[in-house]
């Protein structure tokens, strides 16, 4: 799509710095963003989405925590795309490495699969982690 006058669509880990240039290309296209972020009392997070052109009319930011399932349905809900730049931050101590650094993988791999089983939504879905 060219433009995406009209469309919504989800960046998860809108305040970083890919996904803070990617809400900043679609909003420049015409897209409503729902971009997330960890906290939305944090400036560091927030002030430079909120200064982005179109940012006023087309962008709300949405505080989620990705091992938190209803956090995340209210940010896609509507969304005709979904760009997955974020990453669960967990920072316990992990006892067991090679259970503790795949939980958070489990969790999202299930909870796609549930989304996409059940809700069958009508929209792509990007997933980029480097």
């Amino acid at each position: 799509m060219a433009n995406g006058e009209g469309e919504v669509v989800c960046v998860t880990g809108g305040s970083g710095f890919i996904g803070s240039w990617l809400v900043s290309s679609l909003l420049e296209r015409g897209y409503t963003v729902h971009a997330t972020v960890k906290d939305l009392n944090d400036e560091k997070e927030t002030k430079h989405l909120l200064a982005l052109e179109g940012a006023e009319s087309r962008l709300r930011l949405y505080q989620i925590d990705l091992l938190d399932y209803d956090s995340i349905v209210s940010a896609i809900t509507g969304a005709v795309g979904v760009f997955h730049l974020a990453s669960p931050c967990i920072i316990d101590e992990v006892k067991d490495p090679e259970v503790g650094s795949r939980t958070p993988l489990y969790f999202l791999f299930f909870y796609y699969y549930y989304y996409w089983s059940y809700v069958k939504p009508e929209f792509d879905f990007i997933c980029s982690k480097f």
